[in-house]
């Protein structure tokens, strides 16, 4: 049994509508994870839902203890790179945070993400 902990960075911020787009991602990124008998947290895949219904803002600023005291606890972190990722201030303190705790920061493709997910009969193809 694996025990290592993987954190899944993802950029968030946006309309609505890309907001929820990036949580299905995710979200399903997260589910294949998981599938595979890993043991995986990511902050959006959490928080969305609650955020939404307690209208929590969805800005780093806002999350960023969180996200960072989460991260400081895992073992490694896979980046997973949707677009805007580069630009994300989030996404580029965890990447930075991750490096100063020396956690391994691995960045996936989210076509390659989609394909495994969906290969798993986790999303539709």
């Amino acid at each position: 049994m694996s025990k290592a902990v993987i954190y899944i960075a993802s950029t968030y911020s946006g309309t609505p509508q890309e907001r929820n787009q990036r949580h299905r991602e995710v979200q399903s990124y997260t589910a294949y994870l998981l599938s595979q008998g890993l043991t995986a947290i990511s902050p959006i895949v959490h928080n969305h839902s609650m955020a939404a219904l307690h209208r929590l803002p969805h800005d780093f600023k806002f999350w960023q203890n969180y996200c960072l005291n989460l991260l400081a606890v895992c073992d490694c972190m896979h980046v997973l790179m949707l677009t805007g990722w580069e630009k994300s201030i989030g996404v580029q303190a965890e990447i930075a945070e991750a490096h100063a705790l020396e956690i391994t920061v691995k960045y996936i493709d989210p076509k390659v993400a989609r394909d495994e997910a969906a290969a798993a009969n986790l999303i539709g193809a």
